[in-house]
């Protein structure tokens, strides 16, 4: 039997300690994971930028390449702005979603009417739920701090799941690397 799989069961556990305190920083810290998670996505962007300017460059020789190169400047220049601004960003975050849920709202109203035209019972159920989006996509938007403290809480939340679950399969994982070891060495 090969235990080469089993044999390293404690990287997991330690990525579960990790996913685990980083869970609970973000727990105790909302504000400070929020910001954190707008830096990272500040970084991402960055990155992206830098990313389609170098395949811009390695590709000007091809037809259209210069809509790459406006692409990377754009994300270069917005990542910029984000991480300079990281309080912008946790606006951001909340707005967009907000600007979602509201227009799944209107479409949900609009197959609403759709349904109803269409003899389906149930018709009201689409425009009850679209009209409760559209109210949670404007109360997202004129409270996006709090939106934002109530997703890095979720965010916690599932960082602390996750963790625990990672552990539970590391354990697992080191019972069956000493039971192949106690069959290997007999």
């Amino acid at each position: 039997m090969n235990q080469k799989p089993f044999k390293h069961w404690w990287l997991l556990a330690l990525r579960s300690v990790i996913l685990i305190i980083l869970g609970l920083m973000v727990l105790f810290n909302p504000t400070g994971g929020l910001l954190g998670l707008a830096l990272y996505i500040a970084i991402a962007i960055l990155i992206s930028g830098i990313v389609e300017l170098v395949a811009a460059f390695e590709n000007r020789h091809q037809e259209g390449w210069g809509w790459y190169l406006a692409e990377g400047i754009f994300d270069l220049l917005i990542g910029i702005i984000l991480i300079s601004e990281p309080g912008l960003t946790v606006l951001l975050i909340a707005f967009i979603l907000g600007f979602w849920i509201l227009f799944a709202g209107v479409l949900q109203i609009a197959g609403s009417f759709s349904a109803r035209k269409d003899g389906v019972s149930n018709w009201w159920w689409w425009l009850l739920s679209g009209i409760v989006c559209i109210g949670l996509g404007f109360w997202i938007i004129r409270n996006p701090v709090s939106v934002g403290l109530s997703l890095t809480v979720l965010i916690g939340i599932a960082l602390l799941i996750i963790g625990l679950f990672v552990l539970l399969l590391a354990l697992r994982l080191r019972k069956v690397a000493n039971k192949i070891a106690e069959a290997v060495h007999g």
